[in-house]
């Protein structure tokens, strides 16, 4: 359903350290493409992350929400949440038409914390034709604090008018020598 991401607020720093010396290791490319289109304000905001289920593509777009926004004080909200940032996930096995008009409201409000607010869509596969038709009036016409992320492992569970108005970006599964990387910071002995 819609939830608020849940993003431990007291540990921000070192969250974001753990993140930035792993989770992007072989990433920082789409990382700071992505970035360089949303600083010093929103050249593009409607944004497809294509890769493997499983690679830490929901933690790339956090680490990214918590990059841009590291200047921001943070808020404490009742769940420990982010005001600025939500979720949409199936209920059941898909994301029906009803859960895409049902963020409108919270796409309608202004930004409580930050300047830009995140929407995460995942996983894209999960979209009905229908659900697509509901979104694409949303990526058509974004407020100008609205970024959104359609997060699938393939562009082609999209319709053509949704893929003409997102930008890609690609997470490939992660070298040999990458995943050694992380491993021995880890104090893991990769020759096992």
């Amino acid at each position: 359903g819609v939830q608020t991401c849940a993003l431990p607020i007291v540990s921000q720093s070192r969250y974001r350290e753990f993140l930035g010396k792993n989770l992007l290791l072989g990433h920082q490319l789409p990382f700071q493409r992505i970035k360089n289109l949303l600083l010093p304000s929103p050249r593009r905001r409607s944004f497809g992350l294509v890769s493997p289920v499983g690679l830490g593509r929901q933690f790339f777009i956090k680490q990214l929400y918590l990059d841009i926004f590291s200047e921001v004080p943070a808020v404490v909200h009742p769940n420990n949440s982010y005001p600025d940032y939500l979720v949409l996930s199936p209920e059941k096995s898909i994301i029906s038409v009803d859960q895409v008009r049902d963020i409108n409201s919270w796409v309608s409000k202004k930004p409580v914390q930050a300047s830009l607010k995140f929407l995460v869509v995942v996983p894209g596969e999960a979209l009905t034709v229908d659900s697509q038709n509901a979104l694409l009036k949303l990526l058509e016409e974004p407020p100008d604090y609205l970024i959104t992320f359609l997060v699938s492992s393939t562009k082609d569970c999209y319709l053509n008018p949704i893929v003409s108005r997102l930008h890609f970006e690609f997470l490939n599964l992660l070298s040999q020598k990458d995943c050694v990387t992380i491993w021995s910071r880890q104090g893991i002995d990769s020759s096992v």
